[in-house]
């Protein structure tokens, strides 16, 4: 999960390693690029907390737990934005996402660093224009909650 192409921002992700990014993108390898701006469409809601609270589960009490700890520094979010499940999800089932191929290259240096800019000589990457979010949601929810 990084970038946020095609709006050519700097973004988190990519900011952290410069030169580590620059080298996933370029390695030439089958790449999937979870971008900020479609990821950011996964958010748990009062419902799916709720839920989770509810839940007899070890693991969902430790996430409520852990949400808790988080809630008083989310700022403007209205739950917790679970960008990072998104890739997951593409490794066993690519079809919520649809994507379409660029070729893209870190900025490394200078006043762009940290953006993500087109350019005929990189590799294609799988990036995302669009997602199945409540789709993403309700798996993931399934999964915690142990349902079928």
């Amino acid at each position: 999960m990084a970038g946020n192409f095609p709006l050519q921002k700097k973004e988190y992700n990519l900011g952290g390693d410069l030169a580590a990014s620059d080298i996933v993108l370029s390695a030439g390898l089958p790449t999937f690029l979870g971008t900020w701006d479609v990821t950011r469409r996964v958010v748990m809601l009062q419902p799916e907390l709720d839920a989770l609270r509810a839940s007899d589960n070890p693991a969902c009490q430790g996430l409520v737990e852990q949400i808790d700890l988080w809630w008083p520094h989310k700022g403007e979010k209205p739950g917790p934005i679970l960008y990072d499940v998104c890739p997951m999800v593409w490794t066993f089932d690519s079809s919520f996402f649809k994507t379409e191929e660029h070729h893209l290259k870190v900025i490394t240096e200078g006043a762009d660093r940290g953006c993500m800019i087109a350019t005929r000589d990189a590799p294609p990457v799988q990036v995302t224009v669009d997602m199945r979010e409540d789709e993403v949601m309700s798996m993931l929810m399934e999964t915690l909650l142990n349902e079928s």
